[in-house]
């Protein structure tokens, strides 16, 4: 179907649309309201129709991108997340190694935001320094002290601890 667009009127401003369904393109004689048959005119209802259903592919076509449904969205999403958990991830690594605590509590963090991966870092800080404290304090009481020290000239240990 060939379309060609034709001043009419010698007015150049104005221009006709014209259909030839034969499949050959119509001269400016042929295009003259001479009653030809294979002319096709279109009302503003059939163009309103056309245009909405061009719309309506076009609007069913890029309708996941509106809706956020869009996979391409969700995978740069997922791939932001994945950068910024690194990169917490990182930091945390440079205040355990600052404050001389174990690496392998860095896997007990959240790292879902910054302020989660600081209060979890401060809670793994507190926690460690705790349990540190309490198990140095058991080591320094250790058992029950002798009452009494054994003198014992031969240099025997058992005989020193009271062992025999």
């Amino acid at each position: 179907m060939l379309e060609t667009e034709e001043p009419t009127g010698g007015n150049p401003g104005n221009k006709e649309m014209n259909v030839d369904t034969t499949g050959q393109q119509e001269t400016a004689a042929q295009t003259e309201p001479t009653g030809a048959e294979n002319e096709k005119t279109f009302t503003q209802e059939e163009v309103d129709k056309i245009v909405e259903k061009r719309l309506n592919r076009e609007r069913k076509k890029f309708s996941s991108i509106l809706n956020g449904d869009d996979p391409r969205e969700a995978e740069l999403v997922e791939r932001e997340r994945a950068v910024a958990e690194k990169e917490l991830r990182i930091e945390a690594t440079e205040t355990f190694m600052k404050e001389n605590l174990p690496a392998e509590l860095l896997d007990l963090l959240n790292y879902t935001d910054k302020e989660s991966c600081e209060k979890s870092i401060e809670l793994v800080r507190k926690t460690f320094t705790i349990n540190v404290q309490a198990a140095v304090e058991r080591r320094l009481w250790g058992g029950k002290p002798p009452k009494k020290a054994v003198n014992d000239p031969t240099g025997d240990l058992r005989g020193a601890f009271g062992l025999r």
